[in-house]
């Protein structure tokens, strides 16, 4: 038997939640790599940034309700070798690494969030 069909009806509103969450988590990830490259638009400097990369698509499909792991196979990637200027492969990277912690904090928040809208006081703590 399915173990989500066993659990109670706020149990599974917990977890929808908080895949939700982390499904969306992938938006603000993309974000990341939608910034237009400040080196290129001011010398002659080709950057990969404009592209999308095939490899996000492809973390995202794999990992849609788990981008840390999702970020730790985008942080392995070489982007230098895949065409981006050295500013915007360091930024990513800076980027991707702190984001985890921010997950985790989200995380807390959709969890207690859920909780408080399931015992009806609706209130922020």
């Amino acid at each position: 038997m399915d173990p989500l069909l066993q659990l109670s009806a706020q149990h599974l509103h917990h977890v929808l939640r908080v895949q939700q969450g982390l499904s969306l988590v992938w938006d603000d990830i993309a974000s990341i790599f939608q910034r237009k490259c400040d080196s290129a638009r001011e010398a002659d400097v080709k950057c990969g940034r404009v592209l999308w990369p095939r490899y996000f698509f492809e973390a995202k499909a794999r990992y849609p309700f788990d981008p840390i792991f999702g970020i730790q196979k985008l942080l392995k990637t070489k982007l230098s070798s895949m065409g981006y200027c050295k500013g915007c492969s360091t930024e990513i990277q800076d980027l991707l690494q702190k984001r985890p912690a921010a997950i985790w904090d989200d995380l807390n928040e959709w969890i207690s969030t859920s909780a408080r809208e399931d015992s009806g006081s609706g209130e922020k703590d």
